[in-house]
């Protein structure tokens, strides 16, 4: 525990991406029961209190509908929160898997496999999420299918690399001479020891579906009114601002200050998980 906490208490850059995200984690369970007008993340309306700026009452202001954005942004948090989910646990699995075959098999199978990923990463993700998510048309669950299918290349790349290495050490050759057969070796011997950068690219990768989505949705691809989700938000807002500056403001500092905090948070565990980062870390600190 001390080898874990001590870094991460001596960055404080770390330390305030995690306690970002655990607050994230708390607005995103809790904010149902104590936002001031929960009613608003749905269809209600109040037109007598339409774009009212910020105030003791409506601390982000209103939009066109009379909604509360405090109330909205909130209520958006668990939406955006189990859209990275989402999305980096199907890419995962899927990019893991076939990651895993292709770097164990080798031959034809690797070749097929690394092929299909170079044509996934020969086109731009966001271009090809807004191709797919345009085919299946405009939906908060078209836009998670549509990213998750355009994310897992980066996976299935890591993971291979990560098992042409390790296949060749000795533990897994014992295996292999004992008579393990290749789905035992792979899943009980050789992806619990790559799983460390997996976790460090998913915890960087959650930061960036979130703005994926948010760009689909910004772009009328993803959640469709009257869903709070942030990048939706930004949408409507763009059409009255910069007079009704707030209808745009406070969704799009919502996704900067997520993003942000999980890539702090990314960035620590991957010092965490590289003991050559840690060294280079303790060495600066003595020299200062």
């Amino acid at each position: 525990m001390r080898r874990v906490l001590r870094p991460l208490l001596r960055n404080r850059l770390t330390l305030g991406g995690f306690v970002g995200l655990l607050g994230l984690v708390l607005v995103a369970v809790t904010a149902p029961w104590w936002v001031p007008f929960p009613e608003h993340g749905g269809a209600a309306r109040n037109l007598a209190h339409r774009l009212q700026p910020p105030d003791s009452t409506y601390w982000f202001g209103t939009d066109d509908l009379g909604r509360d954005i405090f109330s909205r942004v909130l209520l958006g948090t668990a939406i955006s929160l189990r859209t990275g989910a989402l999305v980096v646990a199907v890419a995962a699995g899927l990019g893991v898997t076939l990651g895993a075959v292709a770097g164990y098999a080798g031959g034809l199978l690797d070749e097929a496999i690394m092929r299909v990923t170079d044509a996934f990463l020969a086109i731009p993700s966001l271009v090809l999420a807004l191709a797919i998510g345009s085919a299946l048309g405009p939906s908060l669950t078209n836009a998670l299918l549509a990213i998750a299918l355009v994310w897992w290349p980066w996976y299935a790349r890591l993971v291979r690399a990560q098992v042409l290495s390790i296949r060749e050490q000795e533990y897994v050759a014992a295996a292999r001479s004992l008579g393990s057969g290749a789905g035992r070796i792979l899943y009980r011997h050789i992806l619990p020891n790559a799983m460390a950068p997996i976790l460090v690219q998913a915890s960087l990768d959650f930061g960036y579906v979130i703005l994926t989505a948010a760009s689909l949705g910004f772009l009328g691809l993803g959640a469709q009114p009257p869903t709070p989700e942030w990048g939706l938000m930004v949408s409507v807002g763009r059409k009255f601002f910069p007079k009704w500056w707030w209808v745009a403001t406070f969704p799009g500092l919502a996704i900067f200050v997520a993003v942000l905090c999980f890539n702090l948070a990314g960035d620590g565990l991957r010092e965490l998980s590289d003991p050559r980062l840690r060294k280079l870390d303790g060495q600066a600190n003595k020299e200062v």
